[in-house]
């Protein structure tokens, strides 16, 4: 387990708005993918990244890729698995974090930059939570926003 938990990302406004419209919208903190398809979250929806568990893979397939960051990777990844996004060295990590986010139904919060992809100054700021979808968790929901 790591502690993900980043202040810089834990205050950033934007991350701030999304956390405490989904704390005021459900009784455990766990999204459902109906709630965050109503009009309080259409906002947020360019922010968003849905990632969905494939058990018989052991990989993340990428459902919902948000036009902010599909302008900030400069592609869509909509439809691909994780480990075929190009994170090269930091997949490990990226994948380790949305698990912890599922498997132990929590939030993580992080910042960093896209350094896997030579762009240090591409500095990012997230929440990873899991997503209740047709009566289970085998999803997360990711809120990114860059600097």
């Amino acid at each position: 387990m790591h502690d993900y938990d980043d202040n810089e990302a834990m205050q950033h406004s934007l991350i701030v708005e999304f956390v405490d419209l989904v704390d005021s919208s459900t009784s455990d903190g766990v999204p459902t993918f109906s709630l965050i398809q109503s009009r309080p979250f259409i906002k947020f929806w360019k922010h968003f990244i849905i990632h969905k568990w494939e058990e018989d893979q052991q990989d993340f397939l990428t459902v919902f890729y948000g036009s902010h960051i599909c302008q900030i990777y400069q592609r869509d990844c909509t439809g691909m698995m994780m480990s075929e996004m190009g994170f090269g060295e930091a997949l490990d990590m990226v994948k380790g974090m949305n698990k912890e986010a599922l498997d132990l139904k929590k939030r993580i919060y992080a910042t960093n930059s896209l350094f896997w992809k030579g762009e240090e100054h591409k500095v990012f700021h997230q929440v990873k939570m899991p997503l209740l979808r047709h009566g289970s968790i085998n999803e997360v929901l990711v809120c990114m926003t860059f600097d």
